[in-house]
């Protein structure tokens, strides 16, 4: 079962996104007490989603906006973290369906997300995602 996250799940969730940051290369430091404001504010936000499985080991965040380009709400993925172990039990695709079905209720088109590796840019091609754009950054 998928559900929303409070502020008591933080301790779980600083350790998901360290272990986040630490396989996207640490391109960026991170900085326990910005990342907790951050979630405080996601949490605390009509525009926000935080969801994660009852049994922990996954978090998903999320936000919609006004799109800069047109009169549309777009939904974006901040963190979608799912740890290795349980990894392949269909998790992935449960808070996927989740954010998905959040984002529709706000309105919000296009729905974005951003990927760290080509395995899971593939289980989001196979839910139709297409790729958008390319990111690098000056390290």
């Amino acid at each position: 079962m998928i559900r929303e996250a409070t502020i008591a799940d933080w301790p779980e969730v600083d350790r998901m996104a360290r272990a986040f940051q630490a396989a996207g290369g640490a391109w960026v430091d991170y900085s326990p007490d910005v990342f907790r404001a951050t979630f405080h504010g996601i949490l605390s936000s009509d525009q926000g989603l935080a969801i994660m499985p009852e049994g922990g080991g996954g978090i998903l965040l999320a936000m919609v906006a006004p799109s800069p380009f047109g009169r549309q709400l777009a939904a974006q993925e901040i963190m979608f973290w799912v740890d290795p172990d349980v990894r392949s039990f269909g998790l992935w695709s449960r808070m996927m369906a989740a954010y998905e079905a959040w984002a529709h209720g706000k309105g919000a088109w296009p729905i974005g997300m951003t990927v760290l590796d080509e395995r899971t840019g593939t289980l989001a091609r196979r839910r139709g995602y297409e790729p958008a754009e390319m990111v690098y950054r000056l390290v």
